[in-house]
């Protein structure tokens, strides 16, 4: 088949493949060098190959559909697939203009300014690990959706374009399409080209080494809307932002000190409610600080809009709800966490632990000591 190589992802482990065939686990083997040994492999072996790939040719043929009704999404999951640049380049045009990146950014923006205050008066950190702390952010270099991958993602739009659709002739078209398919999936990896189909998890979507990187497909419900009030953006997105660059501190002796003094007071609220494999404490230590830095950078937000009358102010209220932007802010904090998961006790535990431990939220919605948001006086306040 002119050297491409077919498979079903589905029915195919390639992660799986590596391990057994060569010891190499994903972060340790080179995608480039991988194929090179499959050419190899299958040179070695051209009967099995070839037998293996007319299985897979029928495989696909087959969808294995249960009624008519289910060839639409089968055809649109299909397309989605295998023509992931194509939908990306759609979906970014339409949901992501100019606008909306100028936005994220100011928002990033507002974070990094509040993590900058928060690292200058945290009484924790020696000098040294403040200074280093502070000429690591000052560096940062934040990258929304990466630009230099928009030409080789024309690139492969163009080879969609190419694509030979024979009418009447399903086998041939379904081999043409899974031909791109591959050829995609091949051209992406040796040039780490991001292959999902626009929309990213919210855990794929913002990554944090040397830059602050943030895919505009993952700028989606619940982490960013355009029509949301900014309360609500600075609660998902600037939440985020700020436990990317909370983690950024979590190698020093400082942090691993602090830690170590607060762990136990961040177990403690509601841990009868939850079993202790729920219960991550690092992670819920870096979230206390992300949705701190993003509080923080709401309010200065809001305070320069009120100050500069050049600016239009937009609503901060939310249609059916009575609540303060303050209060919308830490809603949407929490929206974060409340899709379907099987790891929500452990989310749940998060967003209590946290807002249990905010003296920001406390007074957002004035709750007293012993009500079930502020069970004690004595609460871990660790980053103010």
């Amino acid at each position: 088949m002119d050297g491409h190589y077919l498979y079903n992802s589905e029915k195919f482990d390639f992660t799986s493949y590596f391990k057994i065939a060569w010891n190499l686990d994903e972060e340790e083997r080179s995608s480039d060098s991988d194929f090179k040994k499959m050419d190899e492999v299958c040179g070695r072996h051209p009967e099995a190959v070839a037998n293996y790939l007319a299985m897979q040719l029928l495989y696909a043929f087959d969808a294995n559909l249960q009624d008519i009704k289910y060839q639409k999404d089968y055809c649109a999951a299909t397309m989605r697939s295998s023509m992931w640049p194509l939908f990306k380049k759609l979906f970014l045009a339409e949901n992501f203009s100019e606008k909306e990146r100028t936005e994220v950014s100011e928002i990033v923006q507002e974070v990094r300014s509040s993590w900058r205050m928060l690292l200058e008066r945290m009484d924790f950190l020696n000098k040294e690990t403040r200074r280093e702390a502070l000429g690591r952010e000052s560096i940062l270099e934040t990258n929304i959706h990466p630009n230099e991958y928009t030409l080789l993602t024309d690139r492969l739009v163009q080879e969609i374009l190419n694509v030979e659709v024979v009418d009447g002739n399903f086998a041939v078209t379904s081999m043409n399409l899974m031909r791109l398919k591959v050829d995609i999936q091949r051209f992406s990896t040796r040039h780490s080209l991001d292959q999902s189909s626009g929309i990213r998890t919210q855990e794929g979507a913002f990554q944090l080494n040397s830059k602050l990187t943030i895919f505009a497909g993952g700028l989606h419900p619940p982490a960013y809307h355009r029509s949301l009030p900014d309360s609500l953006k600075y609660g998902t997105l600037g939440y985020i932002i700020g436990q990317l660059l909370t983690s950024s501190l979590v190698d020093s002796d400082d942090f691993e000190m602090l830690y170590s003094l607060h762990k136990e007071c961040l177990a403690k609220p509601f841990s009868k409610h939850l079993k202790p494999k729920y219960v991550r404490l690092f992670y819920l230590f870096i979230g206390h600080g992300g949705l701190r830095q993003a509080f923080e950078a709401y309010r200065s937000h809001r305070k320069q809009l009120l100050e500069d009358p050049e600016r239009n102010v937009t609503s901060e209220e939310m249609p059916g709800l009575d609540l303060s932007p303050e209060q919308l802010f830490f809603l949407g904090f929490a929206q974060m966490y409340c899709p379907s998961d099987p790891n929500w006790a452990q989310q749940k535990h998060l967003v209590l632990s946290a807002l249990s431990n905010s003296q920001d939220f406390h007074q957002a919605f004035n709750c007293p000591v012993g009500s079930r948001m502020r069970p004690s006086k004595f609460n871990c306040y660790i980053w103010y």
